[in-house]
């Protein structure tokens, strides 16, 4: 007698309140009216927020150039961290916000700077080094010298002493040698001069050895990169603009949850954006001495008064300046959690 073992059934893992059908597959709930609408009006936000963060003047082709590619082997740690498609969402609107910053700078320096300019330059004399406008030669007045007690004529006579050849001479009159002079001329504009494009630090190494190799890796020894050797977007920025632009970009952001992550992807956008200018992490502390330069009046925001009382407290402190394991100020070896559990430990005893 043989007996014929039941099918295996398959069972469908659904979660508790989603609505299934006979067959085991899910089901769609419908909608009602206002959902409906909430959702088409989300997929519009949202669709706009995309389209007003890629569309800017400018070309866009230098952020895939300027900004690195995520996860590659010279990176550090916290920069592999970053989500490479947000990197270069915030990419986009750095450059849209310094393109009406650098804008606002340049039509402010023309309208209150650029009257005072021409007066300062018409007040100045007038400086001629060369007279191209008077092209009459100066006569040259030199007395006639006295050449009587010299020869006047030279005669070639042959072997029977009869005149051959005879010809004029006039003797001039000796000078004394001046010594050579080096004459500076004032230039009243700009010389472009050549720029040194390497490094003059590079220690001697041998014919066997690649220079390009060589260079690379010197690059990886610095964390925040060598002055000039990354250009980023290419173009000009000073203090004035970094203060307005920091301060369009962390209106944007900062008063969401999650303003700390998204910052450090605006940090770093900046910093491959202008790598000549401050690092990423240099950006983090410049707010607090930009706003007493552009903003004195103003009170420090939450962020940078927490670093500054931060700082003030390691600083002030002699438990956290001196290392108890080894007894020496500024300890590199033993950390400040280390000692601050310690503490906590001694007090629990």
């Amino acid at each position: 007698m043989t007996l014929n073992s039941p099918k295996p059934t398959t069972r469908l893992t659904l979660a508790a309140d989603e609505p299934t059908s006979r067959s085991g597959r899910k089901r769609k709930t419908p909608l009602s009216l206002s959902e409906k609408k909430k959702e088409l009006a989300r997929d519009a936000k949202n669709k706009a927020e995309m389209e007003s963060t890629s569309d800017f003047e400018g070309d866009t082709s230098f952020l895939d150039e300027s900004l690195l590619c995520l996860g590659s082997d010279d990176e550090f740690e916290d920069e592999r961290l970053l989500d490479e498609a947000f990197l270069k969402k915030c990419g986009r609107r750095v450059m849209e916000v310094y393109n009406n910053v650098a804008k606002e700078y340049y039509d402010r320096i023309k309208k209150e700077e650029g009257p005072n300019f021409t007066k300062i330059v018409k007040k100045l004399p007038l400086r001629r080094y060369h007279t191209y406008d008077d092209s009459t030669p100066n006569e040259l007045c030199l007395e006639p010298d006295d050449l009587s007690e010299f020869i006047t004529h030279f005669k070639i006579t042959d072997c029977r002493n009869m005149n051959a050849q005879r010809c004029g001479v006039r003797f001039l009159p000796a000078l004394e040698l001046r010594p050579r002079t080096a004459y500076w001329v004032h230039t009243e504009c700009n010389i472009r001069a050549d720029e040194e494009h390497r490094l003059s630090h590079i220690p001697f190494v041998s014919e066997d050895h690649d220079d390009k190799q060589f260079c690379a890796e010197l690059r990886k020894l610095y964390d925040e990169g060598i002055h000039g050797a990354d250009r980023g977007c290419d173009k000009y920025i000073n203090d004035y603009i970094m203060f307005n632009m920091l301060e369009v970009l962390k209106a944007d952001w900062e008063d969401r949850p999650n303003s700390e992550k998204v910052m450090d992807h605006i940090f770093y956008a900046i910093f491959k954006l202008f790598p000549n200018k401050l690092s990423h992490r240099q950006l983090v502390t410049a707010r607090g001495d930009l706003e007493e330069r552009f903003a004195p009046g103003r009170t420090p925001s939450k962020s940078t008064q927490e670093l500054r009382s931060r700082s003030d407290q390691n600083f002030h402190s002699v438990n956290v300046l001196c290392c108890e394991r080894c007894y020496q100020y500024d300890c590199v070896l033993h950390g400040i959690r280390q000692e601050a559990n310690r503490m906590n430990t001694r007090k629990n005893l």
